[in-house]
């Protein structure tokens, strides 16, 4: 029994990296199909070049495939710049799954575009530029993504009647629009909680963002039973929608039965670029966060 309780929370983590997408696993080659329906597949190049894979950097990770995680807000008909930028590792050789968010604001050359903030390949040239741009800055060998749209938070936390979510003072200003007026303990709907994730400019800025973010879907997961196929059908026939990916039905498949079948106990996550290795910087009139682009390329690849 604590093994199974151990194994059930695992599950729950995973849900969250993978991006709710390994919440099918055991559900049946049926369902599995016919939910599958509802996720945007979208095709990319497959060649070096155009994904911007430099050899010399290829296999330096060992038994490790990175996947780039796209979380966007697409708000006021935007295209939507990537908000939340993770790159996932899945480590075979140590079977630990790694989590490196990298700061959206992050200044980084976008080919074509110049030096400019790394959230903005996005807009620029959507998911394959982005890969590229990750790629080409951090000497890295990513080939496929996942994106999940921020609305679609909004209907999964309705889905499951809400989560309890603690409200700092200094938050307090940014959720009185949504009817939160008093610290403490708060239970919150979608729309409450997606308004929480947005709150850039209370705290330590977009750093304690990114924290919030993480901190919402890790309640929110928390809180689902992986055990309650009705629960789940609804949870995946809610967030699915808003699912794009590079992988293919059968890609998808493979990858979750890797993961469930590979014993991966260990959750690890690092923010980059690390303190003490980036500075605040005015250019032209728009602020970017500048980094020691060596320093921080070999911290990411040793924690990979």
């Amino acid at each position: 029994m604590a093994k199974w309780k151990k194994l059930k929370r695992w599950k729950k983590v995973t849900i969250i990296i993978v991006a709710v997408l390994l919440l099918i696993i055991g559900l049946g080659a049926i369902y599995i199909n016919t939910v599958l329906n509802k996720v945007t597949i979208n095709d990319l190049p497959n060649t070096n070049e155009e994904l911007g894979i430099d050899e010399e950097f290829m296999g330096q990770n060992g038994e490790t495939v990175n996947i780039a995680l796209f979380g966007v807000d697409s708000r006021n008909n935007d295209i939507g710049r990537s908000d939340t930028i993770i790159i996932l590792s899945l480590d075979y050789e140590e079977n630990k799954i790694k989590l490196s968010s990298i700061m959206r604001d992050t200044y980084v050359a976008v080919e074509g575009y110049g030096m400019t903030k790394i959230n903005h390949a996005y807009a620029y040239g959507g998911p394959l530029l982005s890969i590229k741009t990750i790629n080409q800055n951090f000497e890295l060998d990513i080939r496929d993504y996942v994106y999940v749209d921020f609305e679609g938070l909004t209907d999964i936390i309705d889905e499951v009647g809400g989560i309890d979510i603690t409200i700092k003072d200094y938050e307090i200003s940014a959720m009185k629009n949504y009817g939160i007026n008093t610290a403490g303990e708060h239970h919150l709907d979608g729309t409450q909680a997606l308004g929480y994730c947005r709150i850039r400019y209370q705290g330590n800025g977009d750093f304690e963002r990114t924290d919030r973010q993480r901190e919402v879907l890790e309640v929110l997961f928390n809180t689902l039973d992986v055990s309650d196929i009705g629960e789940m059908t609804g949870v995946l026939n809610k967030v699915l929608p808003y699912v794009e990916t590079s992988y293919k039905k059968g890609e998808i498949v493979s990858l979750m039965t890797s993961v469930a079948t590979s014993n991966m106990k260990t959750l690890e996550q690092k923010r980059f670029p690390v303190d003490g290795f980036c500075h605040d910087s005015m250019i032209d009139g728009v602020y970017y966060l500048v980094i020691d682009q060596e320093e921080n390329n070999k911290q990411l690849k040793e924690f990979i």
